[in-house]
């Protein structure tokens, strides 16, 4: 039963960023969340400290169907984004206290992404344009597996900390594949043509670094900041002294107001009853300049707020506190080895998420799993071998 679990983990992080294949995605969640429960009940064994906060995000997710203006689509979001990701978390912790299911697992992720790769030297090889990954005139991919830049580009931001520790490995091999990897996470980058990807890269880089040698921190936080404002500079071409009138800080007050309409639960939790939210409270002006603005508040935590409010943007941090602190508590500074290089990886996971989100909020459906499978094979491997 555990090795069953632990393939069919490693086939779901192969599939989660290609697109079309949501029934098979979910299917294979949905087998993952059957094993893990059966596994979990027989050992009697607790789930991990971020279990709890998670349980209480989506009591609340659910709970707002009583407030939702659709309560069904609340559900089915609630479902896809809140609750597989939950399971595919409590999956990936349980199955990686094996080693070759870790290793699996991980190598599994990499996977996917070197596919997303693969596909780009693909279309430039046969002479394409780059704007080809872009969409088409409705909005659709002109490629049928490719996922859309913002989803591409954001996978390949999460898997670079996964290249980080396979790059550190004592094995030569392992090394040269780490090597492979981050150059296939930057080619996905580059043809994204997103560019918070690259302050997200250069953050979770710093982050590993700083976790590993905390007197080296100040230098690759520096590039990373030098980074983040360069991306600034080019994203919107402006002086410090006008961003006031930046289109998205105009969209983080709009929606920021949308918010406050309902501060304490929200609007209710669902995708499409964000841009329901959208079309009634963004200013026409803002709709003209950049229709894009009324789907969401382009910023996770905006977003977190405008669904489930003050309470539920509480409960989210208190969740994700939770995960940083257990990657801390068990391979933080008392951590020596293998434990150090594990929490580095999971901090600097947790960092590019932060940051890939922090002017977008792509955490929905394939991205919400990867991260929290990701998240809790980092953290069950790191358990087993505190245990161990």
């Amino acid at each position: 039963m555990n090795q069953a679990l632990a393939w069919l983990v490693a086939g779901l992080f192969v599939i989660l960023p290609f697109a079309h294949v949501s029934a098979l995605r979910s299917l294979l969640s949905l087998a993952a969340a059957i094993l893990v429960t059966v596994i979990l009940v027989r050992e009697r064994r607790l789930p991990p400290l971020p279990a709890w906060p998670m349980a209480a995000w989506i009591a609340l997710g659910a709970a707002s169907a009583l407030w939702s203006a659709d309560p069904g689509v609340t559900l089915h979001d609630v479902l896809y984004d809140m609750l597989l990701p939950a399971v595919v978390f409590l999956a990936a912790w349980r199955m990686a206290a094996d080693l070759g299911a870790f290793d699996r697992a991980r190598w599994a992720a990499c996977g996917g992404v070197l596919c997303l790769a693969a596909i780009v030297v693909q279309v430039l090889a046969a002479g394409r344009p780059a704007a080809t990954f872009m969409p088409d005139a409705n909005g659709l991919s002109r490629i049928y597996y490719w996922p859309g830049v913002g989803v591409a580009s954001t996978f390949a931001a999460l898997i670079v900390p996964f290249a980080l520790l396979s790059i550190l490995s004592s094995r030569r091999a392992e090394r040269y594949a780490g090597a492979v990897v981050l150059a296939a996470a930057i080619t996905v980058g580059m043809v994204s043509q997103n560019r918070i990807v690259w302050p997200s890269i250069l953050l979770s880089c710093a982050a590993f670094i700083a976790w590993l040698w905390p007197a080296l921190a100040p230098a690759p936080a520096a590039v990373a900041a030098g980074g983040a404002f360069y991306y600034a500079s080019l994203e919107r071409n402006i002086a410090v002294s006008k961003l006031s009138g930046d289109l998205r800080l105009q969209a983080w007050r709009e929606w920021t107001g949308i918010a406050l309409e309902k501060p304490l639960l929200g609007h209710g939790f669902g995708r499409s009853l964000l841009r329901r939210e959208g079309e009634r409270g963004v200013s026409r002006d803002l709709r003209q300049r950049e229709p894009h603005y009324l789907s969401h508040g382009h910023n996770l935590f905006l977003d977190v707020a405008v669904q489930l409010g003050v309470l539920g943007l509480a409960i989210y941090l208190a969740l994700l506190g939770a995960l940083l602190r257990e990657y801390w508590r068990l391979g933080g500074a008392g951590a020596r080895g293998r434990l150090r290089l594990l929490g580095a990886t999971g901090f600097s996971l947790f960092v590019a998420m932060i940051a890939k989100n922090s002017t977008d909020d792509l955490m929905g459906q394939a991205v919400v799993i990867a991260f929290w499978g990701y998240a809790g094979v980092l953290l069950g491997r790191l358990e087993f071998n505190n245990r161990s």
